[in-house]
């Protein structure tokens, strides 16, 4: 299966080239998601808002909302902390990896494959309420022509 290794460079929410890349919506969600929870690096420089990331992406409020309902839902119902990286690492991490590809397989309607693929994260009470936040901002994403692979990607473990 083709795998591919994530860049480490910092996603400018406004270089809309990076939109026309065959995996720039991944690049824009995976900037948001390290923002949402660490928007300043020391070695990126600068601070991201997440907001920004996805207002450069052509995401309107709602999904603005819907994705910050995501990240603290997950904080919330998480059995462990969540596992995401700095902004300036290459590599991804398995939650990031898992968001990202729920993200895709529901875009695609494969409900199963997305409740087999959270429950070996989360408790069952809470597969159905992030699955359908998740659904709200994989919708959204559609809605403005962001479409995230269904594929492998390569995590890296921390050790």
């Amino acid at each position: 299966m083709y795998t591919e290794q994530q860049p480490s460079r910092d996603v400018d929410p406004f270089d809309e080239s990076i939109l026309y890349r065959h995996n720039g919506p991944e690049l824009i969600v995976l900037a948001a998601l390290r923002a949402w929870l660490r928007p300043q690096c020391s070695t990126v420089e600068g601070k991201l808002d997440w907001r920004e990331a996805l207002l450069g992406a052509g995401m309107g409020v709602d999904a603005m909302e819907c994705f910050d309902t995501l990240l603290r839902s997950l904080l919330y119902v998480s059995p462990r902390p969540l596992d995401m990286r700095c902004r300036c690492c290459p590599a991804l991490a398995q939650d990031e990896a898992t968001i990202l590809q729920a993200i895709g397989l529901l875009q695609r309607s494969r409900f199963d494959d997305t409740i087999a693929l959270l429950g070996g994260w989360l408790e069952v009470p809470a597969l159905s309420g992030v699955i359908k936040t998740i659904w709200r901002f994989a919708e959204a994403l559609g809605d403005v022509g962001l479409f995230i692979q269904v594929r492998e990607r390569d995590v890296q473990y921390m050790q």
